[in-house]
């Protein structure tokens, strides 16, 4: 649609002059009943390396887009091409990795998550993008590189979160074993002791996929079992680790559960060390592997007076060294500040994500930033003014500036279609008795980028659009 068929939906009679093909395509109109309705500013970049869903933020071989759009629909990406289709278009699901869906509620825009797709292809947040650092909440992912971490416990001035059993994660594919059986019969016996008795704080369960009469163990035979395993280490005073190279059952291969909830009580298979002052504020992470934790890593983070942050990376100066190549030498930060955790990115190649599983709502004038695999995408809400109010305009705003800024480039101007023919006279052209008008700019639709002046000079009106310096374009920053 060129920008003339524009203005005549937008029942403007005025001609255009001087003005450009947008660098961005503008949207349709959509003229609601009196409604303030949005528009979605949508910048994204595509790495064109294809590396387990990771994107370099060092690098300038990205293949780029920029669209405006204010309809319902889904981003999707075909190789390094990244396009926007509205909900009527067909999906190519042969072709087209489906990125998110853009979807409309009471009239706000909001990111809905495509939790279906693998874990590297999924909605995951920016942290490189938040001024002040992600704040940490309970079941959080957290992404270094290829590296991910699970928030499994902390305690802060503000919040106390401690295990799985508080409430299911959000997070589809990420969450553990939690249903135990209990032997119904005396006649079944534990698989490493071979006694049928149990007791009401030592059950024979079963927690794993096997069957028959080795599937059942007494949860203090098992609970040894796995300690033996346990390798502990001590980095710092601030930092402990506990390491399992097989956290699962030897025969089905099942990972087992760090904790289960059995008869409305909590047992727990790994007793971890927190720090005995209720008061002191800690957190655990656990690193998870791509191998569906067939191995266990536990770090136990203790904040004091003397450190309030703690430094992840490859470094061998940092608190918590994660020994991977798409983890930087300085990666991230886990700083204590206004008593809670905060995740800091230090400009890493890599970037440092959160997992989003739930809708996220686009506030309007709020940039946010959002990774899905190799595609960095940016999005910001702008408001635009309602289609009845702006129909019902049949007067422009009048201002007295300078007149001589405007008379200076009338020479060139056309009157508009709908007004008198010019006699021709180029003293038309030089009335000072000319009034300048123009249009306030309501950050709508056709004529967004660009600022507008209408001019009347006897009884003729005249739009002059000047194109904005790309400087000064109101677009999000990666």
């Amino acid at each position: 649609m060129d920008e003339d068929e524009q203005f005549e939906e937008g029942n403007l009679p005025i001609d255009i002059i001087n003005s450009e093909e947008d660098k961005i395509p503008e949207p349709e109109a959509r003229k609601e009943d009196g409604k303030t309705s949005q528009i979605i500013l949508m910048k994204a970049q595509t790495w064109d390396r294809e590396s387990h869903g990771l994107y370099d933020y060092e690098s300038r071989r990205v293949q780029k887009f920029e669209r405006k759009v204010e309809n319902e629909g889904c981003m999707v990406r075909d190789k390094e091409d990244v396009r926007f289709w509205e909900n009527h278009h067909p999906y190519d699901s042969q072709e087209e990795t489906f990125l998110f869906k853009l979807v409309s509620k009471d009239n706000k825009f909001y990111v809905n998550p495509i939790n279906d797709n693998p874990a590297n292809d999924r909605l995951w947040l920016v942290i490189r993008s938040l001024r002040n650092g992600y704040t940490i909440q309970s079941h959080d992912i957290l992404k270094l590189g290829r590296m991910k971490f699970k928030v499994k416990e902390f305690r802060s001035e503000h919040e106390y979160f401690e295990g799985e059993h508080v409430e299911k994660s959000p997070h589809q594919g990420f969450e553990e074993l939690h249903e135990v059986q209990v032997a119904e019969s005396d006649d079944i016996m534990c698989r490493f002791c071979w006694v049928g008795e149990q007791t009401e704080e030592n059950p024979i369960i079963g927690s794993c996929r096997c069957a028959g009469s080795i599937k059942y163990i007494h949860f203090k035979c098992l609970k040894l079992w796995l300690e033996s395993k346990v390798n502990k280490k001590n980095d710092t005073d601030c930092h402990s680790t506990m390491n399992w190279k097989n956290f699962e059952c030897e025969l089905c291969k099942l990972p087992y559960p760090y904790t289960f909830m059995l008869n409305g009580k909590r047992w727990n298979l790994v007793d971890l060390k927190r720090p005995s002052d209720k008061d002191t504020p800690y957190i655990i992470l656990e690193s998870l592997n791509s191998e569906k934790n067939s191995s266990r890593t536990i770090h136990i983070v203790t904040i004091n007076t003397e450190k309030t942050a703690f430094s992840l990376g490859r470094g061998h100066d940092s608190d918590l060294r994660i020994n991977d190549i798409s983890v930087s030498r300085k990666h991230a930060n886990i700083e204590y500040r206004d008593g809670k955790f905060m995740f800091v990115d230090l400009k890493s190649k890599f970037g440092t994500l959160a997992l989003l599983s739930d809708d996220v709502e686009l506030e309007l004038d709020n940039s946010q930033t959002f990774q899905i695999g190799r595609t960095v995408v940016t999005l910001k809400a702008k408001a635009t003014q309602p289609w009845k109010n702006r129909e019902k305009q049949s007067e422009f705003s009048l201002i007295k500036p300078d007149r001589s800024e405007f008379l200076q480039n009338t020479s060139n101007l056309i009157p508009s279609s709908n007004s008198p023919k010019s006699s021709g006279n180029s003293d038309d052209n030089k009335n000072p008795n000319c009034i300048p008008t123009f249009e306030a700019n309501d950050g709508g639709q056709a004529l967004e980028d660009r600022q507008q002046h209408i001019i009347e000079i006897d009884g003729k009106r005249y739009l002059v659009v000047q194109e904005l310096d790309p400087a000064e374009e109101n677009l999000p920053e990666i």
